[in-house]
């Protein structure tokens, strides 16, 4: 799961796409920013409180006041003064202010730790301890905006280090039955559905692992769950509309993909909605991947 935002205010649906999973936070920055962050020795496993970059981080290392608006509280400061008399003679010292204010209550400092988890090229790999998604909601929130402090795109994986992708479901069906435009190649296809033998089976479970490798941001599927067609997004401008089931080609769209989703293949074909019709037949994930590239996302 890709988070890409300056911070979490409500942490519910993260929560709800966890589940019942262990997780950690991932974040890339250059030796710069490991500096910055208090690291001294930029090795594989270092663990540090990271210094103060703004307001989460401060919280993460001193603490702060709350305040209690309803109950006051009286409060004396010293205060320095240096002044002259009539005579030009300086005074100096403290004396003693009191006044009254809402009541602060001091929370103490998390101390939460990040970890050099890897290095890739000039780019360091950093983490969250293991986090349960078992630990108050207030201590994940916290520390994933501590992530987001440092680096303003995070990754949650599980604690296999396996992806957590989310998942949109849509209230239509994506791509519906229609006039299939290449009758031929379907109703062979249909043969082999009657019964799927194992090598059929493979078949499926490979394309859901390749379209998996490709790190989409999200999965959106339709009212008819994963049983049809469904959209994985890539960005803004780039879906990738595909079937796990034999028989169907893959569709890469635009940001008008809602619209484009609820018409049937013939229609898409017929109108040349789609930037690109991928067949599933010979070498189908190069071409996959090259129009990824070609669309401005490089794998």
């Amino acid at each position: 799961m890709k988070i890409s935002k300056k911070r979490i205010n409500n942490i519910e649906p993260i929560l709800s796409l966890i589940g019942n999973r262990n997780f950690y936070a991932f974040a890339y920055c250059d030796e710069s920013v490991l500096q910055k962050l208090g690291f001294k020795r930029f090795e594989v496993g270092e663990k540090i409180v990271p210094n103060i970059i703004g307001p989460v981080s401060r919280f993460n290392k001193k603490g702060k006041e709350i305040i209690d608006k309803t109950k006051k509280e009286k409060v004396v400061h010293s205060m320095y003064y240096n002044i002259k008399d009539w005579y030009g003679t300086p005074h100096s010292g403290f004396y003693d202010r009191e006044f009254v204010r809402w009541k602060r209550n001091h929370l103490p400092a998390l101390n939460e730790k990040i970890a050099i988890y890897e290095k890739e090229k000039e780019y360091y790999k950093i983490s969250t301890v293991l986090l349960s998604s078992k630990e108050s909601k207030e201590r994940i929130k916290i520390v994933l905006n501590l992530m987001l402090e440092i680096n303003g795109r995070i990754e949650i994986v599980d604690e296999n280090h396996e992806r957590i992708i989310p998942t949109k479901r849509v209230p239509w069906k994506i791509l519906p039955p229609g006039d299939m435009p290449w009758d031929k190649y379907y109703s062979k296809i249909q043969e082999k559905l009657r019964n799927y033998d194992k090598k059929e089976i493979k078949l499926v479970k490979e394309r859901y692992e390749f379209l998996n490798t490709l790190n989409p941001d999200s999965i959106i599927c339709g009212d008819d769950g994963f049983s049809g067609y469904f959209i994985a997004k890539f960005s803004d401008n780039l879906y990738i509309c595909d079937s796990i089931f034999l028989g169907n080609a893959i569709y890469v769209l635009d940001a008008d993909w809602e619209q484009i989703s609820k018409l049937t293949k013939k229609e898409i074909i017929r109108n040349d909605l789609a930037k690109e019709r991928i067949v599933h037949i010979g070498n189908w994930k190069n071409r996959v991947i090259k129009s990824l590239n070609k669309n401005f996302r490089l794998i």
